[in-house]
């Protein structure tokens, strides 16, 4: 009888275990990447929204204030009806 080439029983069955262990975890990993990166988007998309929302409602009300923050909180934006331009804040017309 000639040996096996992966050894005895017991180096065969670690093997697979080790195998059924691996894959299990890159599929949980596969998982919770998916799940994050989902859970994000909906979080950014949800923000995204009631902000737009409450903008539009201060455009209704007409009660805009002149810079509105956006992004950062060194970031804001003009409401100029002419010229609409982003801005950091404290930066004046000159120094742009």
């Amino acid at each position: 009888m000639r040996p096996s080439p992966f050894g005895s029983v017991r180096v065969r069955t670690t093997v697979f275990a080790t195998v059924v262990v691996a894959t299990a975890l890159l599929v949980a990993a596969a998982a919770l990447v998916l799940l994050q990166r989902r859970s994000m988007i909906d979080g950014i998309d949800t923000s995204a929204s009631n902000r737009a929302k409450d903008l539009s409602a201060l455009v209704r009300g007409g009660a805009l204030p002149r810079t509105v923050a956006v992004g950062k909180e060194d970031d804001a934006f003009r409401a100029d009806r002419r010229r609409p331009r982003s801005c950091r804040r404290g930066e004046s017309e000159r120094q742009r």
